[in-house]
């Protein structure tokens, strides 16, 4: 079993959000790096640039203003050849939403927001069992 994330990317446009999965990242030792995106747009074009290494996973918002998680994974889909496992990250409890991540095959998981310590290791042991 792999004992720890290389690299996460973690897509959110709420800075609290991140701000308490940076302290959970970084208290953990489940990862050796990670970088956040406010704005899923930039993190597009983190990806078509091919800037830095590829992550292990990306966490997801579903809901953000300019440009939402589905449409972010449609457009990074569109871009790149392989894509890394997507977690969708979200507050809603809508079962429309768990429906249509089931539809994205990139698509691992529909967790719920904020990200913890157990739900980071259940992600780190579903990854090792693929």
């Amino acid at each position: 079993m792999k004992e720890k994330f290389k690299y996460l990317i973690l897509i959110d446009d709420d800075l609290m959000v991140n701000t308490f999965h940076e302290v959970v990242l970084s208290k953990s030792d489940l990862c050796e790096g990670y970088q956040f995106f406010e704005d899923p747009k930039k993190a597009l074009r983190f990806f078509k640039d091919g800037q830095g290494q590829s992550p292990d996973a990306i966490f997801l918002d579903v809901n953000m203003p300019g440009m939402n998680g589905w449409e972010f994974i449609v457009a990074l889909t569109q871009d790149q050849k392989q894509v890394p496992p997507i977690f969708m990250l979200t507050t809603s409890t809508y079962e429309a939403d768990k429906r249509k991540a089931a539809k994205f095959q990139e698509v691992k998981g529909f967790l719920q927001k904020p990200l913890t310590l157990p739900t980071l290791k259940g992600v780190l042991e579903d990854l090792s069992a693929d």
